[in-house]
């Protein structure tokens, strides 16, 4: 209620000041780990290895519900098994792995603020003046745009009507001052940027780099899917930043590690 009433938002998920997002982070943290676990024990295919590696991410996933961050969570969580699908879970696993996710979702998505996301996702009409507000907003951003867009600093959704949009629904401002031409260049460029990680994470003959370069590209690639689908409403409202377009500091500065870490990977092969 005090972090409520200090921000004027249902939950807070920052650190020293609001300066730090745990989230950001522990994606760079979960993608080293599981590149490295997986190629020191050569594959996931042991029970014991499996159950170790599952642990640290239901850990990290834990962690960020109790913020509360329920979305991250469900984030990292699809992140990892992206991971350890390629170092190789057992098909014996696949059921007890799958039922243990949907169970860990249902205890996310069950009650709270999650709960009237969900509803506002499914009818944000039904609610136009509180939870479905800002799904309502997005939507007429992108439909006022049309082909071409109102023209660069000519939106007015930004102006206060559309929430945070500066953050999670800046490709709705883009849309609307870009119109469909405007999005489909950011896919582009984002299509770009995930099919050359992925070109590399194939071609990249050590291991640790393959894992890694692989983690870096699902982690831009699921982030700006998810923040595509949420602009539109066709996944329920979640703050996942688009990355290198999305106002944050602690988004860009992981954002820039991780390119790093990738583009470190990719001269050490090229030598």
């Amino acid at each position: 209620l005090v972090k409520k009433l200090i921000s004027g938002k249902a939950v807070e998920r920052w650190l020293f000041g609001g300066s730090v997002q745990p989230l950001e982070f522990a994606k760079i943290a979960i993608i080293i780990f599981l590149s490295y676990y997986i190629v020191s024990k050569g594959s996931l295919r042991s029970i014991k290895t499996f159950s170790w590696a599952f642990f640290i991410v239901l850990l990290h996933a834990i962690f960020l519900v109790l913020q509360p961050d329920k979305g991250g969570a469900l984030f990292i969580l699809l992140l990892s098994f992206s991971l350890m699908y390629v170092g190789g879970i057992p098909y014996r696993l696949y059921i007890p792995a799958i039922a243990l996710v949907g169970f860990f979702s249902f205890f996310l998505l069950k009650k709270g603020y999650v709960s009237e996301r969900l509803s506002a996702w499914i009818d944000p009409f039904a609610d136009a003046e509180d939870t479905g507000y800002q799904i309502i907003q997005s939507l007429y951003a992108l439909a006022k745009g049309g082909p071409f867009g109102v023209g660069i600093g000519k939106g007015i959704q930004k102006m206060g009507a559309l929430p945070e949009a500066d953050t999670d629904y800046v490709i709705s401002i883009i849309g609307e001052e870009m119109g469909f031409l405007g999005v489909m260049m950011v896919v582009l460029l984002y299509a770009l940027l995930v099919g050359r990680l992925f070109y590399y994470s194939v071609k990249v003959d050590e291991p640790f780099g393959k894992l890694l370069l692989f983690g870096i590209a699902m982690n831009f690639s699921l982030a700006f899917l998810w923040n595509l689908a949420m602009a539109s409403n066709l996944l329920p409202p979640k703050g996942i930043a688009l990355p290198f377009v999305s106002y944050g500091t602690s988004n860009l500065f992981a954002s820039l590690i991780m390119i790093g870490l990738a583009q470190s990977v990719i001269r050490v092969w090229q030598r």
